[in-house]
Formats: structure tokens, sequence, C-alpha cells
């Protein structure tokens, strides 16, 4: 009888113990599923890694092509300053900083010059490929766009755009082929296009000295919310009293301009961390 009991205290002792057992190891399979999912892996080692991707997967994390980013890298490169300071975080190598920052623009002022010269023909005859509805003599397509971002809080209202949400404006003009050929960046969204365009070098220059980027008989395409100009034509208003002619006129304008808003679309496109 004792013999019996003991085994059957030792068998309930065993099968106690292995549910124990399962109990923990249960846990601890959770715990490490949870932890591993919270926890963030650094990546120390960013070039070697980056060096051996191929251009497919180069252009898929980066949204350029390796030749476009290392040409980036050798335009920055005079510009960069590191930090020589033995205090704090170790200095970051200019090309690892091109990196980091094409990669959170893609995921997540600078002015160029307007085509003049022999590529000003090059350029009227692609806006001319581009639609038969099209306005002659078209060097550029103007707009703004709003790139979102976090405001002071004490300047929010100088940034909320007319969409309600906080911005700065991007003037940029480009060509037939969606290439950007001036920007412009850095004014609050709450101010006007044609405030921003007065502002501006653009602006400046066409309203001042036009005869500097543009020939007397070319002109830049803008909406109706930028002045008239010699050089920058826009749409006529009061639509509800315009003649056929003038119609037309709006038509052709609007159908050519197109090609500002594609640019922007790719741009914020490629670049999403700027939507």
């Amino acid at each position: 009888m004792d013999n019996n009991l003991s085994k059957l205290i030792l068998l309930f002792g065993v099968s106690h113990l292995q549910c124990l057992n399962s109990s923990l190891d249960s846990k601890k399979n959770l715990l490490l599923r949870l932890t591993s999912k919270t926890s963030k892996v650094r990546i120390r080692n960013v070039m070697v890694i980056t060096s051996l991707y191929d251009d497919i997967d180069f252009k898929c994390h980066f949204r350029l092509t390796r030749s476009s980013v290392e040409i980036l890298m050798c335009k920055v490169k005079p510009f960069y300053i590191s930090p020589n300071s033995v205090v704090g975080r170790p200095s970051v190598d200019y090309k690892k900083a091109t990196l980091m920052t094409v990669w959170y623009l893609s995921n997540t002022e600078e002015i160029v010059k307007l085509e003049i010269g022999s590529s000003e023909a090059a350029t009227i005859k692609n806006f001319k490929r581009l639609t038969f509805n099209y306005m002659p003599n078209t060097i550029g397509c103007i707009d703004g766009c709003h790139i979102r971002l976090h405001a002071p809080r004490d300047k929010r209202s100088d940034y909320t755009n007319r969409k309600m949400f906080q911005s700065i404006v991007l003037l940029a003009v480009c060509n037939a082929k969606l290439e950007f050929t001036y920007i412009f960046s850095g004014w609050p969204g709450s101010s006007h296009d044609a405030r921003v365009f007065k502002n501006s070098s653009l602006g400046h220059t066409l309203i001042n000295s036009l005869q500097e980027i543009i020939s007397k008989n070319q002109h830049i395409l803008g909406d109706s919310a930028f002045p008239l100009l010699e050089n920058l034509m826009v749409p006529y208003k009061a639509t509800h009293i315009l003649t056929e002619k003038e119609k037309s006129f709006n038509r052709r304008s609007s159908s050519t301009r197109v090609v500002i808003e594609q640019a922007f679309g790719l741009l914020l496109g490629r670049f999403r961390r700027l939507k």
C-alpha cells in the first residue's frame, strides 16, 4: 500500500513538473516573439552592405541609380562640414551622410538656371511634340507645390495652407520632358504663389531684367495665380465672358501646362517622404 501511494505521489509530481516546464517554455517563446518585434537591429556596416547591392536593389532602396547618387556625392563633398570634435557622436562620412539623406527622402534652396542658348529650340520642339493643342514658343511651365512639414507651435498659422495642413511652398519650372529647370522653396504654406514668385530670383529677373534668361519671343506658362508679364503667360480670368479665341487660348495653356503637375506627381512618387 505504501509503495503504491509513493508511486502515485511520484507520478503526480512528475506530471506537475512537466506541466510547469511546458508552461514556462510557452511563456518564454511568447516573450521572445514580443521582444523580437519591438527591438530594433542597428546596422553598423551600412557602406559595406550598400556596396553589395546590385543596380536593381540599389534603386529600390534609394529610388535613384548608383551613378546618380555618386554624382550627388561629388556635388555635396565641397560643402560638407564634418565635425572634428572628439566629444559626442563620431562624425559621419559625407558618402554615408548622402546615402542616409537620399534614403530618408525616398522612403519616408538651390537655384537651377533655365535652359538657354541652343537648347531653347529643342525645348520648344519638345513642347510642340507633347500635344497638338500646344502653346507655341513655350520654354517651361511654372507652378507651386506644398511640401508637408511639422511647423513650430507658435507659427502654425503661418505654415497652414488652404488645404489645412502645415507646409512650405515649392516653386518650380519644368520642361516638356518633366525635368525641373528651376526650383525655389522655403516660404510658409500660407503664402500665395504670386507672392512666392515675386520674392524668388526668377520673379526678380522676369520683372526687372527678363532678357538675361529668356529670349524676347519665348515665355513660361503659369496658372491664374501668377501675374501676367512679358515672358510669363497666364490664362484669361472671368471665364463666363470670354470670347471663343480667349477660350481657345485658355485650353491651349491648360493642355500645355499639365506637364508641371505631372512633374510634381513624379517627384512626390519617387521621394515619398515629401508627401
